[in-house]
């Protein structure tokens, strides 16, 4: 959607922006797009809105309401286990087992574990004594992300499950939305140079092969999804703490909302207008971004010179805790009107358009 930042959005914004510069020449070094810094920020002359709320990320309409077929019978579900549940021993969720989140909760609480599970007098509890003590020398707070990349699946396919939304036809090829956990190579060129961006997966498009009707995934996604460590860009941050602002960071999700836009239109052949999402979760913490690109923006990156009255803007949700039960609610909100939207034919993201003829 049209994005315009209210006067009090403005007041708050981060910008990246160096108008004593004569020319914005982006330098797109050879490599990948997660080494971008703050220095590519500048040179994009990004503008960034934090903790935003969902409906200044896409139209407000998409929103589920209490009463809407896939939210209401989710949201039961979603809610069930306390915190104290996720950051309890497995025996406490052995009664949400039938719960078609079950596999989301345990990932939330493989994420959210400080240590190790050793068994007492061998020598992994020697040398890795209980929390309480002062001895506490290890723990994996800043463990590999996988947990939580696994978790846009536990999060998602229930969702889409049950939406039971009909297939998206065109040139009598049916299409669904589906998530894949696969990373994906994109690439953004200007040039000789090739910048690669990776994501952990996304939304894409599927569809069934003509005749062995297997699912064959799209190359390109429709959303992006990001999983960090906890202390990614570098910044400590405690168990349960909201992550805070890093340019480092920033920059690594502009660089898959830019890789998304252009590909789109690469895919289309021609450069239009494009939006791009990326979800990240943050060790239990989800957040939704999105940018919206003018074609003459696009244009602009790819030939490498950006004009100083050109800003990217970039927004971002308030935070949702998957820990807590209304962080749970919030994010099952944002899934759902994140997929209505996309499925309304009034996304601009380049393959939907081709489908809608948008």
């Amino acid at each position: 959607m049209k994005f315009q930042p209210t006067a009090e959005e403005l007041g708050h914004a981060i910008t990246h922006l160096d108008d004593e510069r004569d020319d914005q020449n982006i330098s797109l070094s050879k490599g990948s797009g997660s080494k971008w810094r703050s220095e590519h920020l500048e040179a994009l002359r990004v503008a960034y809105l934090d903790n935003l709320a969902l409906e200044r990320l896409f139209p407000s309409q998409f929103i589920p309401s209490d009463h809407h077929q896939a939210y209401s019978e989710l949201v039961r579900a979603i809610r069930a286990p306390s915190e104290d549940d996720l950051k309890g021993s497995v025996d406490l969720l052995d009664p949400y087992s039938d719960n078609r989140f079950f596999g989301l909760f345990s990932l939330i609480s493989e994420a959210i574990a400080t240590r190790p599970a050793h068994i007492p007098g061998t020598q992994g509890a020697m040398r890795n004594p209980s929390p309480e003590s002062d001895l506490s020398s290890s723990s994996a707070e800043d463990k590999d992300e996988e947990a939580s990349r696994q978790m846009f699946f536990g999060l998602f396919n229930p969702i889409t499950a049950s939406l039971k939304h009909k297939p998206m036809e065109y040139n009598s090829i049916n299409y669904r939305i589906r998530p894949n956990v696969t990373s994906t190579d994109m690439k953004l060129q200007r040039g000789e140079n090739t910048v690669t961006v990776r994501n952990d997966g996304g939304l894409y498009l599927i569809r069934s092969g003509q005749y062995t009707g297997s699912n064959r995934y799209g190359t390109v996604p429709l959303v992006s999804f990001e999983a960090k460590r906890r202390h990614a860009g570098n910044i400590r941050r405690p168990g349960g703490e909201n992550e805070k602002y890093s340019a480092t960071v920033l920059a690594q999700e502009v660089a898959e909302l830019l890789a998304q836009a252009i590909n789109h239109n690469e895919q289309l052949g021609k450069t239009n207008d494009q939006e791009s999402f990326v979800i990240s979760i943050h060790g239990a913490v989800l957040r939704l971004s999105a940018a919206r690109f003018d074609a003459a923006y696009l244009s602009h990156v790819k030939s490498g010179l950006v004009p100083a009255e050109e800003t990217a803007w970039v927004r971002r949700s308030s935070p949702f805790n998957l820990r807590e039960r209304d962080g749970r609610e919030g994010a099952l909100k944002l899934c759902i009107g994140l997929l209505e939207y996309l499925r309304s034919g009034e996304a601009e993201v380049g393959l939907l358009q081709q489908i809608f003829k948008k």
